[in-house]
Formats: structure tokens, sequence, C-alpha cells
């Protein structure tokens, strides 16, 4: 079951980042591309699994039930500034996993890996501790495919919505930098949560 609506005074899934912060976004995620190779990406998205991993197990389930609203993160839409932790967990594996289809694909040479379409990747808001578990395989099955390769190649490519046609390098990078995103939004409820809690 997808999640409730939203708080009305947040824009809905697929309206974007703000004008400037995209221009902004953009020529980071270029240079994160040029400079970094398939295996420091692996590393990176290992890293950032195992962190907001970390973070996940130690809460209790009511606190990671409970939806709550933060300042927008850098790099999210407005729709996801009140999801709960679970309910992030929930979007970022089945992120993984469409990320991991569309990079296998590209190496592969298929034509028709997912879409990147953000309204496809809604996490459900009755997500509970399970979804740990399913996270956490997401990240293992992804290192294992995607991460498994020392090179990745740069010839098919597949587009995505904010960043253009992108190769199964482009496509790895996203995964990684995905995830640390919504590793700075888990940190982010926490914080809003023991402010709340003092």
């Amino acid at each position: 079951m997808p999640e409730a609506p939203h708080d009305p005074n947040l824009k809905p899934a697929g309206a974007g980042l703000p004008a400037v912060e995209l221009l902004f976004s953009k020529t980071g995620f270029a240079f994160y591309r040029w400079k970094t190779s398939d295996l420091t990406v692996t590393e990176h998205f290992r890293s950032q699994g195992s962190e907001i991993l970390a973070l996940a197990m130690l809460l209790p389930p009511n606190e990671g039930h409970r939806r709550t609203i933060i300042d927008r993160v850098m790099g999210i839409e407005d729709h996801s500034r009140d999801w709960s932790v679970y309910m992030t967990l929930d979007h970022l594996r089945q992120v993984n996993d469409r990320i991991r289809g569309i990079v296998m694909g590209l190496c592969d040479g298929r034509s028709d890996p997912p879409a990147a379409d953000v309204t496809q990747v809604i996490p459900n808001e009755k997500a509970g501790p399970d979804v740990i578990d399913l996270f956490s395989d997401s990240v293992n099955a992804y290192v294992k495919q995607a991460g498994a390769r020392k090179e990745l190649p740069k010839t098919e490519k597949h587009p995505h919505p904010w960043f253009g046609a992108l190769d199964a390098h482009g496509w790895h990078c996203v995964a990684a930098v995905h995830m640390a995103i919504h590793h700075r939004q888990i940190e982010s409820i926490l914080h809003a949560q023991r402010a709340e809690a003092a």
C-alpha cells in the first residue's frame, strides 16, 4: 500500500528539486562521476548501507514507524519530508533494486532496463521492522551483482529524470549518492525525534 496523502503544504512526488539546487546537484554529480572509480563507488555504497543499517537496528519499532516532519535535506524532493525511518528504508530498498536492474541491463546491452520514475518508488507508510532485512538484502544484492564488476561499460545509456542519459558507471554513482542523501535524511528524522522528546 502506498503512503497516505502528505501534508497539503508539501509538493507531490515527481515535483523535482528547486532550480538552483538542481543545477548545483548536476554539477556536483558530474564531478563525482568524473573523479570516482567504480570500485570506490561500490565501497561508498556499501559503507552508506552499513551506517544506515546500524542506525535502523538501534531503533525501537515505535520510533522507526513514526512519520516526522523535517527541514528538506538537499537532494530529496519535498514530498519525502514527512517519512518515517522505516519508510525511508522501504524507498531505499526499492531504488537499490531498480538501479541494480538498470546497471545490469546496461552491462548486458539490454535496451529495456527498469524505468527511472520517482512516482514508482513511493514507500509503504505501514513499513515495519521487517523492512530492515529487506533493505539489507537490497544492499547485499547490489554489491554482489552491480558492485562486483571492476569496470562498468560506458557504451549503452539509460535516462535519469534529473541527470539525463547515463551509462552504467553513471547509474552506479547514482546508487551511492542516493544512499548518502537518504542517510542524511534518516539522521535528520532521528534528530527531529530527539528534539521532540526533549
